[in-house]
């Protein structure tokens, strides 16, 4: 999945979780400075935990962003996105 297809979705944030031990950590990225044509997975690698100093995290869509339309249906509290308001990623290029 590109940017923009995510775009085209409804979704403007990434929902990036810690891969290292302690792990835990999480945070939502704002993507709307980016181009389009960019993959999703490219942005992993290139995470580092402000906490544990970890390179590396699971970047997804935030999909809650669709759902938040729609807080009574069933699929919005199926597919919860677990967000915390810290910020303890940092995208570095």
């Amino acid at each position: 999945m590109t940017l923009g297809n995510m775009r085209a979705n409804g979704v403007r944030t990434l929902a990036a979780s810690c891969l290292g031990r302690d792990g835990n950590h999480h945070r939502v990225l704002d993507m709307s400075g980016y181009p389009g044509d960019l993959p999703v997975p490219s942005f992993g690698p290139r995470l580092r935990c402000e906490v544990c100093g970890h390179r590396g995290a699971d970047v997804r869509p935030n999909w809650n962003e669709m759902y938040k339309q729609e807080p009574n249906t069933r699929a919005s509290s199926a597919f919860k996105i677990r967000e915390r308001p810290c910020q303890k990623l940092r995208f570095r290029p």
